[in-house]
């Protein structure tokens, strides 16, 4: 969590300015307001008590208080009330002279509620219900907590060395991935793992373990915590699920190419399972090799969405099934994490938090509150919520754009928040999911996962 002080500051109040609301007003518009989780408030006052007889009597006879007994201890009382623009938030009153306040998108301190979103101005009203003391010292410290940004991460999940029946070695591997400036890349060797022993132990590329199950019914990319080879040749169409059962938690499986012939002409290259088992893989490899607009890339794309169409989720990715140099440019998978970690890596695969581009993005997120929400449920009263960030130099890179929905397709006049969002309002009766394509002279070169809307039963 990033966190930057907004206000720091220490000044002196005296007797008089006892039963004094003192304001402070913050602005916070030049923030990224969608950004932000939390302000949080460090404040105190001191002395918390007067315990001089001779000031107490003072003070007594300051505000004409008359024929009561003068105690032995008298407290200062100041409490901090808060609005979030013109909304009152809260106020703990307490004795306490020392205390740190949080509001929060989640959960707020005591005595305050929580916020749906920040406003334009936060205000910091300091309540002096009581100054005995003659003087007493005051202190405000004001901080803006950030949600930690989500990155996309370049990541190749297919690929292949001399292990196998690529070209690379894994040192060669990996120099040709450091030149495709990729973050995170997978070797998937078939039917073996021997490659695996090789990776180096640090470099600048996360590189995580994997293999193609090149079986006679289909390929299946078997990725993460992997340190056996799996005997591939057991497998048939009615027991696949049992090596689904024994994939651990950390593990993802996906369908490879399921609708690629191969060449020479390969078995098990189309996927040929039972379909009932569908719904237990992590996620279906729409977009294989280089060229993104192959026929077989456009079968398992409608594919994809029958599925989605008949309620099975499961997430889509890319692979360039990289055996060797080529000379078009490779589809790559963008992945929003937070850090660059393989766990969270492979969940955000899984979860869908990814879109397939050949077009090297500067930028492109479609967020709510700053967070991705590829692959999520939102409800139909959060679309007005949805943000489109994309630099002007992607989207120079694509010239037509495709809402596509269970409801059929729709096209954007360009891919920006409000062209989004009109078409969507337009739809929202019956709308289930939608995913964003991009095109250049008629040809895909962006895809992203889906977004699950969800009716407000409230």
């Amino acid at each position: 969590m990033d966190e930057q002080v907004i206000l720091d500051k220490e000044f002196t109040l005296s007797w008089m300015d006892r039963k004094q609301n003192i304001l402070e007003e913050l602005d916070i518009q030049s923030f990224n307001r969608q950004a932000i989780e939390y302000i949080k408030i460090d404040w105190g006052y001191t002395p918390s008590k007067v315990t001089n007889k001779d000031e107490i009597f003072n003070f007594f006879s300051t505000c004409k208080i008359n024929n009561i007994e003068v105690p032995c201890s008298l407290d200062n009382l100041l409490t901090v009330s808060i609005l979030n623009g013109n909304d009152y938030i809260g106020c703990r009153h307490s004795k306490r002279n020392k205390d740190q306040i949080l509001i929060s998108t989640k959960e707020s301190s005591l005595g305050y509620n929580t916020v749906t979103r920040f406003n334009q101005t936060i205000s910091i009203v300091l309540n002096c219900h009581e100054i005995v003391s003659k003087f007493i010292n005051v202190f405000i410290k004001v901080s803006i907590g950030f949600i930690r940004q989500q990155q996309n991460l370049k990541v190749e999940l297919h690929s292949h060395t001399v292990h196998s029946d690529g070209d690379y070695t894994v040192n060669d591997l990996l120099d040709k991935a450091k030149n495709r400036s990729l973050d995170v890349l997978c070797i998937t060797d078939h039917n073996t793992t021997s490659a695996l022993q090789e990776i180096p132990d640090n470099g600048d590329i996360l590189v995580v373990k994997g293999q193609e199950l090149t079986t006679y019914f289909g390929h299946l990319l078997l990725i993460g915590s992997l340190e056996d080879n799996v005997v591939w040749y057991a497998l048939d169409k009615d027991n696949i699920d049992e090596l689904i059962q024994q994939k651990h938690s950390q593990q993802l499986m996906g369908i490879a190419h399921p609708f690629e012939v191969g060449n020479p002409i390969c078995t098990g290259c189309r996927f040929e399972y039972n379909d009932k088992f569908i719904k237990d893989f992590d996620f279906i490899e729409v977009i294989n090799h280089v060229d993104m607009n192959s026929q077989h890339n456009k079968e398992a794309i409608n594919w994809y969405k029958e599925f989605l169409n008949n309620g099975i989720r499961i997430a889509l990715t890319s692979g360039s099934d990289w055996h060797r140099d080529e000379n078009l440019p490779y589809p790559n998978l963008y992945v929003s994490v937070n850090n660059k970690d393989e766990n969270q890596v492979l969940q955000a695969i899984r979860s869908g938090k990814s879109y397939i581009s050949i077009v090297n993005h500067s930028e492109f997120r479609i967020d709510i509150d700053g967070q991705s929400i590829l692959g999520e449920d939102i409800l139909d009263q959060q679309i007005k919520d949805i943000e489109i960030t994309m630099s002007t130099e992607d989207q120079q890179s694509m010239n037509r754009y495709i809402l596509s929905t269970n409801l059929g397709e729709f096209n954007l006049k360009k891919l920006s928040t409000d062209s989004l969002l009109k078409v969507l309002k337009e739809i929202i009766v019956g709308l289930e999911w939608f995913m964003l394509e991009g095109y250049l002279h008629e040809q895909l070169v962006m895809l992203t996962n889906p977004v699950f809307i969800k009716e407000d039963s409230i």
